[in-house]
């Protein structure tokens, strides 16, 4: 069930990106490539999930045994590769929020921000 839902936001994710790439004068705007970056690692994280999955699942030569001390190499990678990728998940949300923030301020409250600063 896990491989066909990420699969579906996988194709939803790629047919993002094909309506974006289209419209060039979108990408001038500050929100939409800051969306369109967030949907790339989002596509990546994806793609290295669904490794894993086959990594862990084909071979039983990547498993972790009693007496071993440390992990494979390749599971060893596609952690890192995992937290990577939603680690600039996370970050491309809070630069999002930013944008977004701002624009909320400067859009509601223009003329009041200049006094609210100063007291």
């Amino acid at each position: 069930v896990t491989s066909i839902f990420l699969n579906i936001s996988l194709g939803c994710l790629f047919l993002t990106i094909i309506a974006y790439l289209p419209a060039k004068e979108m990408l001038s705007k500050r929100t939409d490539r800051l969306h369109l970056l967030l949907v790339m690692s989002l596509i990546l994280s994806i793609i290295v999930f669904q490794f894993m999955e086959q990594v862990t699942t084909g071979n039983n030569s990547y498993k972790v045994h009693k007496d071993q001390d440390s992990a494979p190499i390749p599971c060893i990678v596609i952690a890192f590769l995992m937290n990577y990728f939603w680690l600039c998940q996370m970050a491309w949300m809070v630069c999002e929020a930013v944008v977004m923030y701002k624009v909320l301020v400067s859009s509601m409250f223009d003329h009041h921000i200049s006094n609210y600063m100063l007291k």
